[in-house]
């Protein structure tokens, strides 16, 4: 089995389809309409977006018109805290999202699973991991001493 799609209802809908098409080089998969489950909207009538990774994939987008409140992950409570995307390079990719005006928070740094880190955030605020693996990454080897 693998991770199938993550999923964000979204505060600035059409400003994270734009960051995860246009900068991150997600495609657009398809698109459910309010219509679709039998619900009249005033205004935008999409309901939820899936954008694609060449993998396969999904990052599934909802339209957060019923949002009540914002609420981003903390490192102090039980939750969800950030999703992780690997890249080929890191200290190139800084270079393009910074060309795209995306804010680096940390990084690159290489971290004690020896992987390069990166982390950035979305329009909504979620946090993202950038990875680059080394030939030493615990992701892919595991630790050292554990193997021995």
């Amino acid at each position: 089995m693998k991770l199938g799609h993550l999923s964000f209802t979204c505060i600035n809908y059409d400003e994270m389809i734009s960051f995860y098409k246009e900068i991150l080089g997600f495609r657009e998969k398809f698109v459910l309409y309010y219509d679709d489950i039998g619900r009249k909207v005033e205004g935008d009538k999409r309901w939820i977006t899936y954008l694609e990774q060449e993998d396969g994939f999904l990052i599934e987008l909802f339209n957060g018109i019923d949002a009540k409140r914002k609420q981003l992950p903390d490192q102090s409570t039980y939750n969800y805290q950030h999703f992780a995307l690997v890249t080929e390079d890191i200290f190139r990719l800084k270079e393009y999202l910074i060309e795209k005006n995306v804010v680096i928070d940390r990084g690159p740094d290489l971290g004690i699973d020896q992987t390069w880190q990166m982390w950035s955030h979305d329009p909504d605020g979620n946090q993202i991991e950038f990875m680059q693996y080394t030939d030493k990454s615990f992701q892919l080897y595991g630790r050292a001493e554990e193997n021995a």
